[in-house]
């Protein structure tokens, strides 16, 4: 499970970082230093400006409670939210996945499988096999 945190965070930055380079290779190296409070000041208005690449990493991070900030389920499904409805294959997972198991939602399988489904369309395997 660690190791999949790690590849996707890595692989979240690396996303970011070709997005927009200046700010996301100052979170990148800030991250790695663990100066986490000011990687999400670069983060978080990113995110509030619109952008799914920061929403998707403060979901993740809200996910599980890293980079900075305690697990908080609610903000989680906030920033999910938020990069989902923008087309996010990733956050449309992650969020049906919150509906699936009920975290900080009603456990709801028809909304979660609208997310699966939203993913899968897009070919995001994980999503795929979660349809079955």
């Amino acid at each position: 499970m660690k190791i999949l945190k790690i590849f996707t965070f890595i692989f979240t930055i690396s996303i970011l970082i070709s997005c927009n380079k200046s700010s996301f290779e100052d979170v990148e190296i800030l991250m790695r230093a663990e100066k986490y409070e000011e990687a999400l000041k670069i983060i978080r208005p990113m995110a509030e400006r619109g952008n799914v690449y920061a929403q998707n990493l403060l979901g993740i991070n809200y996910f599980y409670g890293e980079g900075g900030v305690k697990r908080d389920y609610k903000e989680a499904i906030k920033w999910y939210t938020k990069a989902a409805e923008q087309g996010r294959d990733s956050s449309q997972c992650s969020l049906g996945f919150m509906y699936a198991n009920g975290k900080s939602v009603p456990q709801d399988f028809k909304e979660a499988a609208k997310w699966y489904r939203k993913a899968a369309e897009q070919g995001y395997s994980k999503a795929q096999t979660y349809l079955g």
